[in-house]
């Protein structure tokens, strides 16, 4: 199903295909892994922990796995680092802090940025709205545009930029009480990840 999945679906023109996979280890990520290595665009994992311990030793794993089918970890991304408070923007680190930092340093790889939590990128993920279209300046689509790059400079051989977890812009429309529905996102094929192989 996997192979079908890569070989047999016209993706149309796409710059990368994102393959997401649970988390884990299981023989779902054997398989796939062995059929994506013996392609010649693969470029390689993004792994993504949360802030807790408990996530960073399940992740650890996953790197090592990385390692032994030998597909290269182009970089980690922790999720639900922060909530902000929409009264007051204060921010709040719900699950501790600096797991991506340490699976970070045990992978050799470069922190490719933060998510927070934000209850109207849960809305928009179940009503299939595009939320950077939604909330262009709100921070938590800075936090996501500031993966997007950092991954694609890693991918061209640049340095991702500098992370900060403080953000760029603020936007009254992205508050937890202005939630609104807009039109179907535009660019199909393109998967978000857990854990996921990446090829061009």
């Amino acid at each position: 199903m996997i192979k079908d999945f890569l070989t047999k679906t016209y993706w149309g023109e796409l710059d990368y295909l994102l393959i997401d996979t649970p988390p884990g280890t299981s023989d779902e990520h054997i398989s796939i892994a062995e059929f994506l290595t013996n392609l010649p665009n693969l470029l390689g994992s993004i792994l993504i922990t949360t802030p807790q311990k408990v996530s960073e030793i399940d992740v650890r794993k996953e790197v090592d796995f990385c390692y032994r089918a030998n597909i290269k970890c182009l970089g980690i991304i922790e999720n639900m680092s922060f909530f902000i408070c929409p009264h007051c923007d204060e921010r709040h680190y719900i699950f501790q802090s600096g797991g991506g930092q340490a699976v970070a340093r045990f992978a050799k790889a470069p922190l490719l940025g933060y998510f927070p939590l934000n209850p109207l990128l849960t809305k928009s993920l179940e009503t299939a709205d595009n939320f950077l279209q939604l909330y262009p300046n709100s921070d938590t689509t800075q936090c996501i545009l500031q993966v997007a790059d950092n991954l694609v400079n890693i991918i061209h051989g640049k340095p991702p930029s500098e992370l900060s977890k403080t953000p760029s812009a603020k936007s009254p429309s992205a508050s937890v009480h202005s939630l609104k529905t807009s039109s179907k996102p535009s660019t199909p094929g393109i998967v978000s990840a857990s854990h996921q192989p990446l090829s061009e």
